[in-house]
């Protein structure tokens, strides 16, 4: 029988609604803060289910009814576009392990974009961005 996958390290979108997690490596973390910076404004908007410091990445909304409230479709385009190239940015280290400060978070690279995939899907849903 095989060992069941661990959820520790999982993000809860919501209810039966999770990103796969995996362990960090919190010691061999690159700071993704240079690339975090020109769509900080993204996080900040996202930033309603408790603070950052308190919370990391827990703090940060991550289902429709959450998002969809806080952009308009011109705002979600620009968003989507700073997520897209965060993407890029983070896709293009070879870190097993990333952080930010500006996030409050340390997560492995893949958790991380999954994360970000997840935030972009909504957005996309919410207001038939393309971009």
């Amino acid at each position: 029988m095989a060992k069941a996958r661990s959820k520790r390290y999982d993000i809860v979108v919501e209810d039966g609604h999770r990103i796969p997690g995996v362990k960090p490596r919190p010691d061999h973390a690159t700071s993704i803060d240079v690339a975090i910076e020109p769509c900080a404004w993204v996080f900040e908007r996202l930033e309603t289910r408790c603070v950052r410091e308190c919370c990391g990445e827990a703090a940060f909304a991550l289902t429709a009814e959450e998002i969809g409230p806080k952009f308009g479709s011109e705002e979600s385009r620009r968003a989507i576009s700073a997520l897209a190239e965060l993407t890029r940015s983070v896709g293009a280290l070879s870190a097993h392990t990333v952080r930010s400060d500006i996030l409050g978070l340390v997560l492995a690279a893949e958790t991380f974009l999954l994360w970000i995939d997840q935030i972009v899907s909504v957005l996309r849903e919410g207001h038939g961005g393309d971009a």
